[in-house]
């Protein structure tokens, strides 16, 4: 289970951290679900967006993946 309050409070640089952690595990759907709009819109990191795109394109949800990679 995700702990969005744990998450919060980590700086933008541990949260890359923790999702190319991820990433190498291929663990792609809990990254999209990670990655809530509001997180993203509270780091406003464009490494973020990517992984969050990645991830969709990785699941083949290419709208999606286009959509965060905008």
């Amino acid at each position: 289970m995700i702990n969005y309050r744990r998450l919060m409070s980590q700086t933008s640089e541990e949260l890359v951290s923790i999702v190319q952690s991820m990433i190498k595990e291929n663990q792609f759907s809990e990254i999209t679900t990670l990655l809530t709009d509001e997180l993203l819109s509270e780091y406003k990191n464009a490494e973020l967006y990517s992984f969050k795109a990645r991830s969709y394109l990785k699941q083949q949800n290419f709208e999606s993946g286009l959509f965060y990679a905008e």
